[in-house]
């Protein structure tokens, strides 16, 4: 296929069709959805074609210089989109529910995984394959302390409500602790991505400062004007203008202060959140980003590298362990101190222990950006889907018979 035209629309075609396909299977297998999209590209890239013995990299996506431009700068927007409907789900009210057991829960099953990264990353750095890069030492420490902290909110909603625990007590403290992390994690590693000279540092904190207290303080004043200009001006379709216009702006000041676009598109997601109740539009803007942007990242990701020839046993042994047991022991702590017990505290340490989303992000910008070596890649990725598999068995079985939670007041709250 000389035309590369063609040979752009096909590609994009054969992606978004092997991700469909990924997503069934996935679904037939009780899978996270996201594990049949990175296999499908794991099938269309270097893993699966080097596996077989054909000498290319990939089924056309990277035949032609435009076209590896076009596929990465479409990873980008879709990365962008992807942090910014995460940053949609963020719903400070939650945390207002129960703020005492959120704090411990938070505190605890954040805390413990970070410092477990930061140690094990400083005494045994011989685990890891760490890349000269662009980075001071200290950055991939920070980076692995993060990856073993991060939750995945869009992960965890969904295995709540599949198993009709999102609008109770306990699912409450696991949506507010996971909003929680998320937030601090996206803040933290938008400051690691800057290459950290002191006064860049001190202009991310003093940028993501003013945008919390920008937020807190102007949220009424912000409500008030896009009511009045609903009344005369926003239909729909300018609402959704209105929202684009926010993420890409952000993103585009993020990334002009020295700080990555992920981090604006994120804050985005929480601005239109707090400021817009049109449900329609935030439906909207969900459903198209995971009809397109979603599928098409997961896919690409399985196009950078080839998993065999990176597939490293005991890293990916050792990754799983200490998030799985850093993350339980955090969030169990957590509910011990917030006086939750029994099969209640399983359910919250289990349901926090999902990465998903949120972990296959970050690691995809680490290895973009030099942070972290493929081997390390691979590993988090693989952690990230198992860790989601384990959580979303584990939540079966411990709903499985008939459960009380611990909490007297079990009514329907709203939740995202």
């Amino acid at each position: 296929m000389d035309n590369q035209y063609c040979a752009l629309l096909f590609s994009i075609l054969l992606i978004l069709v092997f991700a469909n396909l990924g997503r069934w299977l996935s679904y037939k297998l009780y899978l996270p959805m996201v594990a049949g999209e990175i296999f499908s590209g794991i099938l269309l890239g270097p893993t699966f074609l080097r596996w077989i013995d054909l000498n290319q990299e990939s089924i056309m996506f990277y035949k032609f210089d435009h076209l590896s431009a076009i596929f990465n700068f479409l990873g980008h927007i879709s990365l962008i989109f992807l942090v910014f409907t995460s940053g949609l789900k963020i719903n400070f009210d939650l945390v207002l529910k129960h703020k005492k057991e959120t704090i411990y829960v938070a505190l605890c099953s954040g805390l413990v995984p970070f410092v477990t990264g930061v140690l094990v990353c400083n005494y045994y750095p011989h685990l890891f394959d760490i890349p000269n890069g662009p980075f001071p030492p200290y950055s991939f420490s920070l980076f692995f302390g993060l990856a073993l902290s991060i939750s995945a909110l869009p992960v965890i909603y969904k295995i709540l409500i599949e198993n009709n625990l999102a609008e109770t007590s306990s699912g409450i403290i696991i949506l507010s602790s996971a909003i929680i992390i998320d937030v601090v994690c996206w803040i933290l590693f938008g400051l690691i991505l800057e290459k950290t000279t002191a006064y860049e540092s001190i202009k991310g904190f003093i940028f993501c400062l003013f945008l919390a207290l920008f937020l807190l303080k102007t949220r009424k004043i912000f409500l008030r004007l896009i009511k009045l200009l609903k009344k005369k001006f926003l239909d729909k379709k300018i609402s959704l203008n209105f929202c684009l216009y926010i993420v890409f702006g952000l993103a585009f000041s993020a990334e002009y202060l020295g700080l990555h676009s992920i981090l604006g598109a994120f804050l985005a997601g929480v601005i239109i959140h707090s400021y817009f109740d049109d449900v329609d539009i935030k439906n909207t803007l969900h459903d198209f980003v995971f009809s397109f942007f979603a599928p098409f990242f997961f896919v690409t990701i399985g196009l950078k590298v080839s998993f065999l020839e990176n597939f490293n046993n005991s890293l990916i042994i050792i990754t799983l362990i200490l998030a799985t047991l850093s993350k339980l022991l955090g969030a169990f702590l957590g509910t011990y101190f917030s006086k939750i017990k029994g099969r209640d505290s399983l359910i919250i340490s289990f349901a926090l222990n999902a990465r998903g989303l949120m972990e296959i992000i970050i690691s995809t910008i680490a290895l973009e950006v030099g942070l972290i070596s493929a081997t390390v890649y691979v590993a988090l990725i693989i952690m990230a889907v198992l860790t989601s598999s384990i959580s979303g068995a584990a939540l079966r079985f411990l709903t499985s018979g008939k459960t009380k939670n611990q909490f007297a007041n079990n009514k329907k709250v709203k939740t995202l």
